[in-house]
């Protein structure tokens, strides 16, 4: 998590917080970094909470796509069909 701080802060001159922002709900309107060797961990430019993506089930930030038919996660861009 700290390297991609730096890395952020380094190659956007963006300074992403040390703590996280409790206050904060993660959604569409964020901005997520990957973090370095982890395919699917990334870290809210806004917030500094680290979110890890799941690849069977949505997670707990994913948003309704414009269509209604599909939960998207707002960090990774991975679609799972909409619970009935």
């Amino acid at each position: 998590v700290k390297a991609c701080r730096e890395e952020v802060l380094e190659t956007k001159g963006i300074q992403v917080p040390l703590e996280v922002d409790e206050g904060h709900v993660c959604g569409r309107s964020c901005k997520y970094h990957r973090l370095p060797l982890a395919k699917d961990i990334f870290l809210c430019e806004g917030s500094g909470a680290v979110h890890r993506c799941r690849q069977r089930e949505p997670c707990l930030t994913c948003v309704r796509s414009d269509d209604d038919c599909f939960l998207v996660c707002p960090a990774s861009g991975r679609c799972f069909f909409k619970p009935s």
